[in-house]
């Protein structure tokens, strides 16, 4: 879950904004939550908001690396990581698709973070 984005002040072509966004990242293992930044260029038309949930990833052996799913338009072609994240998708209407923060069954590939439903 995102719970801060902080503009760093520089803007490239009128348009993205260089921040900083900090997440709480809960692992999907049960392991102990944590917190981690990371520097993105964000179009200032789709600025994220505290709150907003994206899928992400960390190397268990230096969870400081993370990846995150910048989320820019909801698509169909995301349900299915949505659901591997119990990440509620405003497209999915399939019965029985996971409720928030309730990963789908089946074995994740690799190692996700499900970061609480807002």
């Amino acid at each position: 879950m995102i719970v801060a984005v902080q503009p760093t002040g520089m803007v490239v072509n009128n348009i993205y904004v260089r921040s900083v966004v900090h997440f709480r990242l809960e692992p999907l293992d049960g392991s102990v939550p944590f917190e981690s930044s990371k520097t993105i260029m964000l179009a200032q038309t789709n600025m994220p908001r505290v709150g907003d949930v994206w899928p992400a990833w960390y190397d268990p052996t230096n969870p400081t690396e993370i990846a995150v799913g910048q989320i820019e338009a909801l698509t169909s072609d995301q349900i299915p990581m949505f659901r591997e994240f119990g990440i509620p998708h405003p497209l999915d209407t399939t019965p029985g698709a996971p409720p928030p923060g309730v990963p789908a069954a089946g074995p994740p590939t690799g190692p996700p973070v499900d970061p609480p439903p807002g």
